[in-house]
């Protein structure tokens, strides 16, 4: 089989775009052929419907048919939604100059639909002066809504996460602003640590066991406090945890997965935060340093990104909930930077949170695999 493709790698998050009709059923295999370092090595690869004239009804997406406006269609390996990918066709899309693009000087403004996302991604992206990208940015689709468990780090060595059901939560309809308990709600997820003074946590053994009311754990039995929050956003969930806690390991992803009951999710990553500080609320002019892993279910794929955009956006919301206000945050994750804008001031006029990303794009390689 020979089939189109682009490589771009956003803030390093190598993508392979297919750019030639695939059948739904043979996707999921032909991305695991593109993702292997023997053939064209990419961290994730979304099929691409190009649509010069808005393109027909019927893409495989799960969604309504495009209006006339969207310039081109994008499924991921596995139905998920991803923000580096949006913005990274957006930047194709520009550097092909390819019509129906609006223009303002070197920067180019459209809409794709993208696989998990049930409206169209708004991007902007802009070009060198030799033509090639350089950074684009998408805003990201809603709802959000954002649920921190807080953490205690028990004298005996163990992490006891409660569910925090009041202060903090953000939700659709604004930011909640109401003090609240922060007890359990069926269940506690209890973490074995190393000994004590060794500080940080390195251990990734996980248990659950039901709670009824969820007892809190004595505070004289607690050393120090912190948590993580769970930000669910169309496409993908993502758990934003502290690195000081958790050693960065796959497990913690799956054990977490399982306990917080997102198996039916299409997507799950964690970041691990450096500094992260209690409640999230600590404010970096530096910005943050995340190292992101992610889950995708229907590929049976689990990958340590370069960088992941939906999840510096997670990271963004966390801070902007914990913090009770909006503002710019930046990401630093192994491939790159990543800045993302947390507006909530919208609220007002009923259109919910908006948020948009943005960070450099590159094109790496361009042609003809042969599979």
């Amino acid at each position: 089989m020979k089939l189109r493709f682009v490589k771009m790698s956003p803030a390093g998050n190598t993508t392979v775009f297919v750019l030639d009709p695939v059948p739904l059923p043979e996707q999921v295999n032909i991305a695991l052929a593109l993702m292997d370092p023997a053939v064209l090595g990419g961290e994730q690869v979304g099929f691409v419907t190009l649509c010069p004239a808005g393109g027909p009804p019927g893409t495989g997406l799960g969604q309504d048919g495009p209006s006339p406006e969207i310039a081109a269609l994008l499924r991921m390996m596995g139905g998920e939604f991803c923000g580096n990918a949006a913005r990274a066709l957006g930047a194709y899309l520009a550097y092909k100059r390819f019509p129906g693009l609006s223009w303002a000087g070197d920067v180019a403004r459209g809409l794709i639909q993208v696989s998990g996302a049930t409206a169209p991604i708004e991007f902007e992206a802009q070009v060198d002066r030799n033509g090639l990208p350089g950074r684009a940015g998408c805003r990201f689709p809603g709802p959000f809504r954002v649920l921190f468990y807080q953490t205690r780090v028990a004298l005996e060595g163990a992490l006891v996460y409660e569910r925090c059901s009041g202060a903090g939560s953000l939700s659709p309809t604004g930011p909640d602003t109401t003090s609240g308990s922060c007890k359990g709600e069926g269940y506690e997820l209890v973490e074995r640590a190393g000994p004590p003074e060794t500080g940080a946590n390195q251990s990734t053994e996980l248990t659950a066991r039901a709670q009824g009311a969820g007892t809190p754990v004595p505070d004289a039995a607690c050393r120090r406090q912190t948590a993580f929050a769970v930000v669910h956003m169309p496409g993908i969930v993502h758990i934003v945890l502290a690195a000081d806690d958790y050693a960065p390991a796959e497990e913690v992803l799956f054990r977490l997965r399982s306990v917080l009951r997102l198996e039916g999710a299409p997507c799950v990553g964690v970041m691990f935060c450096s500094g992260l500080g209690p409640g999230c609320e600590r404010e970096d002019r530096h910005g943050d340093l995340v190292v992101p892993l992610v889950h995708v279910p229907a590929t049976d794929t689990t990958v340590w990104e370069s960088s992941c955009a939906s999840g510096a956006v997670a990271v963004a919301l966390a801070r902007a909930a914990a913090c009770g206000r909006p503002g710019r945050f930046m990401s630093k994750q192994p491939g790159g930077n990543l800045d993302t804008t947390v507006d909530w001031d919208v609220w007002q006029s009923g259109q919910g949170v908006r948020v948009r990303l943005e960070g450099e794009v590159r094109l790496v390689a361009e042609g003809e695999v042969l599979l």
